[in-house]
This record gives structure tokens, C-alpha cells and sequence, in this order.
């Protein structure tokens, strides 16, 4: 039987986080490929000249995608430096906090050890672990999605114990998480 408000185990989670570090090593030993510069290099474009708002691909403005991507791997890359690990990172980051949403969801509906193979699951679904090691928008997109579904679900069927002030919060939660996949992807991502 489950407990009231059963809870992620800190040990799921690390182990969470272990597998991603396994499954991303590496990421930054391989030129960028396809079109992960069509991310990395207006991010640091945008380094370059300080002009965050619009994103440029050799010196002409890129409108193709939003700019939720390239801010990501600007960020990343003001930390970890113009690389390809800075640029791919923002995936492998995206990722492990989705498989740990997931796994925090299903745990509170499922119980510890279902929660935590949902987030292992998650994490190593194949469709998913080629966008986690690319600097591509895939990996953001999926990531806010997951916790628009989950922000949508807490909000709509809520636990009985759970309260209108967090109705409330999963409410906006859902909308930010929105935000961040019209952000990453644009107007591709209002299907999911």
C-alpha cells in the first residue's frame, strides 16, 4: 500500500543522475554534426556581441527556430566555455531533469520503486538518448513537455490531499513549461 505522499528516494535520483553522467560521456569529444551548429553558433554569436533578442547565423539574422536553444547553449557556454560539451550539455541536462521529473511523478502515483524505473525508462528510451548527447532542440522540447504534461495532470486529476493553492501552482508551472517548448521549438511543439 502506498504511503500518503510517497517520495522520490535521494538514492533513485543519484542513480538517475549517474546514468545520465554514463550515458553522456564523450559528449564533447566529437566536432559538432548535422545541425547542432545551427544551435551552438548563434549562441556564441550571441556571446560575442551581447545581442541576446535576436539570434544570428554568419552575421544575418537566423529566425528559423526560437531562440530557447541558442540562449540555453549561451548560457552553458559562458560557464564551460565555446565548446562542444557546453553546447551539447544543455541536452543532457534537459534530459535527466525530465527522467527525474518522471520519475518523481510516477513514484507519487506508482510507489518508490516504480517511480524510479519510469525515470530510468525515460532516460534510456532509445528514441530519446540521441537528442540527450546533441547540441538540438529535441532534448529541451521533450524536457518542458514532460513537465507540461505533468504540471497538466497534477492540476487536472490532483492527489485528494492536494489543495487549490497547488492547483494553482501546477498551473502555472503548466504554462511556464509551455512557454519553454514554444521557446525551444515553436509552433512544431503545439501538438504535444
Amino acid at each position: 500500500m502506498l504511503s500518503p505522499t510517497p517520495r522520490l528516494r535521494v538514492r533513485h535520483a543519484l542513480a538517475l543522475v549517474l546514468v545520465a553522467v554514463l550515458l553522456s560521456l564523450g559528449i564533447g569529444a566529437a566536432p559538432l554534426d548535422m545541425s547542432e551548429g545551427h544551435r551552438a553558433v548563434p549562441a556564441w554569436e550571441m556571446l560575442r556581441t551581447g545581442d541576446w533578442l535576436v539570434t544570428h547565423l554568419f552575421e544575418q539574422p537566423y529566425l528559423r527556430k526560437p531562440p530557447g536553444m541558442t540562449w540555453a547553449i549561451a548560457l552553458s557556454s559562458a560557464i564551460f566555455g565555446q565548446t562542444e560539451f557546453a553546447a551539447r550539455v544543455v541536452s543532457v541536462l534537459a534530459s535527466l531533469a525530465a527522467a527525474i521529473v518522471v520519475a518523481w511523478w510516477a513514484t507519487r502515483r506508482f510507489g518508490a520503486p516504480w517511480g524510479a524505473w519510469a525515470g530510468f525508462a525515460h532516460l534510456t528510451w532509445p528514441w530519446l538518448l540521441e537528442p540527450m548527447r546533441s547540441a538540438e532542440i529535441e532534448a529541451l522540447n521533450t524536457s518542458a513537455t514532460v513537465f507540461a504534461a505533468v504540471a497538466l495532470w497534477e492540476t487536472l486529476l490532483p492527489r485528494p490531499e492536494s489543495t487549490a493553492r497547488a492547483r494553482w501552482v501546477w498551473s502555472a508551472l503548466a504554462g511556464l513549461a509551455v512557454l519553454v517548448t514554444l521557446l525551444a521549438k515553436g509552433p512544431a511543439s503545439a501538438p504535444a
